[in-house]
């Protein structure tokens, strides 16, 4: 069935307290390679979801691609970034070198342009082998996928990953009259992909998953039946899986006997996903599940519950977790149709990934074998033992450059800035990645720095050297590499001659840690209440260093836990969630892709026939107003030019061949009718028919 987006209300896409009159506006505009009208209900519907807006969507003209990706007048340039998206839908057979590029121009634009998704869509009944060669070179959406993922303000979804076979549905007799390719049913749900995108795009994404392993990992309870005889969801590992390649943690959280799950992996090492080495913990026992999952929260040094997702076939383990625990993310997975609901849920989707991403459980497990060396020394000693060493670079290429913005997005407690990067500064702006190892392992990319320097007046004989972003990750926080990045800021500008560094701090709820910091050295702006400027003298900061013996900083562990009030995602629209009970998701989820609708009656007749593909086009009130009166105009009840292409579709694989020219000069039904029954007079037809609404698009 039609994912429906329904279980993106998991996480950030919830109903919202907005009033109707008090939501801002949301503009969608929409290009492609082929017509794109059939997705207006699908992406205003779900795109509302998303965002908490309202969407009226804009069509740009049938493929008029190139020219929206490329032009200066185009409506994709003119779109302001925070009120507005756009979307391109594309066919693997459509991809050529000239759409990489395009991409890439889109993306480094000095103008300031909204966020930019592109849906990947299956390939057309018609798709040739001259049109597939460069798709096949190139392997399925491989170098658009790569491309986008290195691109700040593009998003790329496959819209086959997120649907099932049965959902992609060709329509060759709508492409061909009509340049529809699929039916409105796929339609429909390319429409949900691209909501989907677009939520994934606005929010931040989750950094934990804690999953249940009977009935929900894995089809019944290994205590029982043993490790060889559980059978393992593998929709939901393999949708975990890729979570962990994009940098998400998964921990299993059990109530079991640690060596029957380290087992069951063994026994299906085979033949699952995930092996007992993808979780950076397992927190098996039984003791409540908040109780675990707030020991995984401590155990990684994460401050924000909302960070969280769990996922229980159990609702009363559902409720136990969220009675404790406000703010998790928490998802009752069905015992039926598991692949339906793991294909539907939005909260686990993942769309780009750096070096860093696919190395973070890696980077974890070494985290521990430092935290347990830690234990036979004092503190001191123990870092002089892990022999760390930082080094500040210019980034260079695509990966770096994004890296850069992903760290300023995600990075909460140790930023002095409540801003966050939507792209890569530009000149005069200088930007530093620094990275860090140590004998364990390497931590890869961990901190920015952005500088400018300026001079307060043309005749002023020392610049100033302003430090406008200050981010640094929390996995090295404590460890001494906040002082060396702050001591070479004040080194760099000695080196310039600058006589001063500006500092400023914005205080938030989580950077309490970066507060401290400031304040233990002396250079905390103001109170440290309110945001606040001041500058120090250069030599000051290039003299900061690291004391161990007087280490001040607050780790993770120190920041005081509050409870998760609703946050405004980045972006001009959004809203405050408003989580919903397990069992709602549920039910919501199960009515977007559990049981089908039962189907209408359709009747023998041919009347019926047609008046049943009058309704798959329309709707019922269309249908019921044709069985009523027969010889109502098609007109009157809304019959365009892309309804009449549907419509013919549909008759076309219902009758066989038909006469799709003549049906166009026949205003109703009735006539319909008797041009097909070979009444004589058919043809000669009073009025214009539909011929005034219908352009048949070639």
């Amino acid at each position: 069935m039609v994912d429906g987006g329904v279980d993106g209300f998991c996480l950030d896409i919830t109903e919202r307290r907005l009033q109707p009159e008090r939501r801002p506006t949301l503009v969608v505009n929409v290009v492609g390679t082929f017509t794109t009208e059939p997705l207006q209900a699908s992406l205003k519907t779900w795109c509302a979801a998303a965002t908490g807006a309202r969407v009226r969507v804009k069509h740009c003209g049938y493929d008029t691609v190139m020219k929206e990706l490329l032009s200066p007048d185009a409506t994709f340039a003119a779109a302001p970034p925070d009120s507005s998206a756009n979307f391109v839908f594309v066919r693997m057979s459509d991809v050529k070198d000239e759409l990489c590029a395009a991409l890439a121009a889109y993306d480094e634009s000095a103008a300031p342009r909204a966020t930019l998704v592109v849906v990947g869509c299956p390939n057309s009944a018609r798709a040739n082998e001259a049109e597939m060669g460069y798709a096949r070179k190139l392997g399925s959406f491989f170098g658009v996928a790569r491309m986008c993922n290195l691109l700040e303000r593009v998003w790329f979804a496959e819209a086959e990953k997120f649907l099932a076979p049965s959902e992609v549905e060709l329509d060759p007799v709508a492409e061909k009259i009509g340049a529809m390719p699929f039916s409105q049913f796929t339609y429909d749900a390319f429409g949900t992909v691209a909501a989907r995108a677009l939520a994934y795009s606005r929010r931040s994404p989750p950094k934990v998953v804690c999953v249940d392993c009977d009935d929900t990992l894995w089809r019944g309870a290994v205590a029982e039946v043993g490790a060889a005889g559980v059978v393992g969801n593998l929709a939901l590992m393999e949708r975990l899986a890729h979570a962990k390649a994009h940098g998400v943690l998964l921990v299993t959280v059990s109530k079991n006997v640690e060596e029957d799950v380290l087992a069951a992996f063994a026994a299906h090492a085979e033949e699952w996903p995930l092996k007992a080495d993808d979780f950076v913990a397992h927190k098996v026992s039984y003791a409540p599940k908040s109780q675990a999952i707030r020991e995984v929260k401590q155990q990684l040094k994460l401050t924000w519950l909302k960070d969280f997702v769990f996922l229980d076939d159990n609702a009363a383990e559902i409720a136990e977790v969220q009675a404790n625990l406000a703010g998790v993310t928490c998802l009752h997975v069905p015992t039926e149709r598991p692949d339906d609901y793991c294909r539907a849920c939005w909260a686990l989707d993942t769309l780009k990934a750096t070096r860093e991403d696919a190395q973070r459980t890696t980077m974890v497990r070494e985290e521990a074998a430092r935290q347990h060396g830690a234990k036979a020394l004092d503190f001191g000693a123990w870092i002089a033992s892990l022999e760390l060493r930082v080094s500040f670079t210019t980034p260079q290429g695509a990966e770096e450059r994004a890296r850069v913005v992903q760290l300023s997005s995600r990075t909460n407690q140790f930023n002095f800035s409540e801003k966050r990067l939507r792209a890569f500064p530009e000149p005069p702006a200088e930007v530093t990645l620094v990275t860090v190892v140590d004998k364990y392992g390497d931590y890869g990319a961990v901190g920015v720095l952005v500088v400018t320097e300026s001079r307060d007046h043309p005749l002023e004989a020392r610049p100033t050297l302003t430090l406008d972003h200050f981010v640094m990750s929390c996995r090295v926080l404590g460890r001494g590499v906040e002082q060396a990045m702050m001591s070479w800021v004040g080194t760099l500008a000695v080196a310039r001659g600058c006589a001063t560094v500006v500092v400023r701090f914005d205080p938030t709820e989580r950077n309490l840690p970066a507060r401290q910091f400031l304040s233990a050295h002396g250079i905390l702006p103001g109170d440290g209440r309110s945001p606040a400027t001041r500058a120090y003298d250069a030599p000051r900061i290039a003299a900061i260093k690291f004391d161990p013996g007087q280490a001040t900083t607050a780790s993770a562990e120190q920041v005081e836990v509050r409870v998760d009030s609703p946050r405004k995602e980045n972006g001009g629209c959004g809203g405050a969630p408003v989580p919903l009970g397990a069992h709602d998701v549920a039910l919501r989820i199960w009515a977007a892709v559990g049981k089908p609708r039962a189907a209408d009656v359709v009747g023998d007749t041919l009347e019926e026939r047609i008046i049943d593909a009058v309704r798959q086009a329309l709707g019922r009130r269309a249908a019921a107003a044709l069985r009523a009166d027969p010889s109502t105009s098609l007109v009157s009840l809304g019959v365009d030019s892309l309804a009449m292409v549907r419509i013919i579709s549909l008759l076309h694989r219902e009758l066989g061949e038909i006469d799709a020219a003549a049906l166009q000069r026949a205003p109703t039904i009735a006539q319909w009718v008797a041009m097909s029954e070979g009444v004589p007079d058919a043809e000669e037809a009073d009025g214009a028919g539909c011929a005034s609404c219908i352009r048949l698009i070639g």
